[in-house]
């Protein structure tokens, strides 16, 4: 958690690892009692999101949480036992269930929920409630524009 920055009010409990210059944000909890959560370089757990483990997911698959580098979870996120790759943007408000997949550079509108098991592809903007609805695949500026985002929330301004 070296050169990371976490607000005095967010909790870690457990086996938590949040790489160099990621940020957890005000009243986050992150709970890895009972497998690892992984948070990569420059991502950032935004204000009163909750990430959590499983005991066990379905067909073996690691019950663990792992959010890429470059990552930005909105506000008031709920995350379960998921894989998040590298240079997603995950809006406010969104349940992420056990056992969902989603690939580099993905986006998830505000206020959806991906359902367990769901695999949201690389390089598209989903949403809903659930999210099965596809809206569109991200142009190159807008991937390079959410992953420029990872870095205005960075550790950067808050360390000394």
């Amino acid at each position: 958690m070296r050169d990371a920055w976490i607000a005095p009010n967010a909790t870690l409990v457990g086996d938590v690892f949040v790489s160099k210059y990621a940020t957890v944000w005000y009243g986050a909890v992150i709970r890895g009692e009972l497998h690892p959560v992984r948070i990569g370089h420059f991502s950032s757990i935004g204000d009163g999101t909750t990430i959590h483990t499983n005991h066990s997911l379905d067909h073996g698959i690691a019950a663990s949480v792992n959010v890429g580098k470059n990552v930005t979870l909105g506000p008031n996120c709920n995350i379960h036992s998921c894989i998040i790759d590298d240079d997603c943007l995950i809006g406010h408000n969104v349940i992420i269930e056990q056992g969902a997949r989603l690939e580099r550079g993905c986006q998830i509108l505000p206020n959806s929920i991906v359902k367990a098991g769901s695999l949201i592809p690389a390089g598209q903007v989903w949403g809903g409630s659930p999210a099965v609805t596809f809206v569109r695949n991200l142009t190159d500026e807008e991937l390079l524009e959410n992953y420029s985002k990872s870095y205005t929330n960075s550790a950067t301004e808050f360390s000394s």
